[in-house]
């Protein structure tokens, strides 16, 4: 083969191997997908009862003081603890029609590559007496050291949430936890979960819709129904 012929082919291989090292970087950023895990709907159909009426007439209804604990692992193993709405709030729930609803939670939102998962406990508490919801915030620390990416979900279900959020003072309703684990497979996501401590499936809806599920949560004499749903 003559020199120049030799010359002419490396280049053309060479411009080959890179065209599509460049794919390939082109198509794992495209699979990129930043997603968000939302509680479209919490409904409570009975009080935990946390919180009692004064006696006065004309005095506000009993009521709930509901926020979610998060706690899990990111991608990159790091740990994720968080509360909603925000560390030290909470959703005033009540029963009157109006007041037994909670709308669009914003829970957890992050990057997952092509490949990636994020595994999350999703609680549900009720704020007693002079417990707070930064005071499980800490104690989530216990949860999302027993969390990560590759554990079946079903082992995970079995972490006894309510326990280790509970610490040795704590005071706080449990309304029920799931494990919900966040996966990208070649640029689609979507997410499965494991019912954990009170928790089970709610009737009527599908237990494994890829972006939605629905939740009965019965802890501590309560009666909630949760939804959650994945977008990206």
């Amino acid at each position: 083969m003559m020199p120049q012929r030799r010359q002419v082919l490396r280049f053309a291989l060479g411009a080959a191997v890179a065209g599509l090292a460049t794919a390939d970087s082109t198509s794992t950023a495209d699979e990129t997908r930043e997603v968000e895990l939302k509680a479209p709907l919490l409904v409570c159909h009975a009080l935990a009862g946390g919180v009692r009426p004064p006696t006065a007439e004309g005095a506000e209804p009993e009521h709930d003081l509901v926020f979610f604990v998060l706690a899990g692992r990111n991608p990159d193993g790091s740990e994720i603890r968080q509360v909603a709405p925000k560390e030290g709030g909470h959703f005033k729930v009540d029963n009157t029609r109006k007041g037994m609803v909670v709308k669009n939670v914003h829970l957890w939102k992050g990057t997952i590559k092509a490949g990636e998962a994020v595994t999350l406990a999703v609680s549900v508490r009720e704020q007693d007496a002079g417990d707070t919801a930064e005071s499980d915030l800490d104690e989530a620390a216990g949860i999302a050291s027993k969390i990560d990416n590759t554990t079946s979900l079903s082992e995970l279900a079995r972490i006894p949430v309510h326990a280790i959020l509970q610490g040795e003072h704590g005071e706080n309703d449990h309304i029920g936890t799931v494990v919900v684990r966040i996966k990208n497979v070649s640029g689609r996501v979507s997410f499965e979960s494991e019912p954990g401590e009170n928790i089970r499936y709610l009737k009527g809806h599908a237990s494994n819709h890829t972006r939605r599920r629905a939740y009965k949560l019965n802890g501590d004499h309560s009666d909630y129904e949760l939804h959650l749903s994945l977008e990206d």
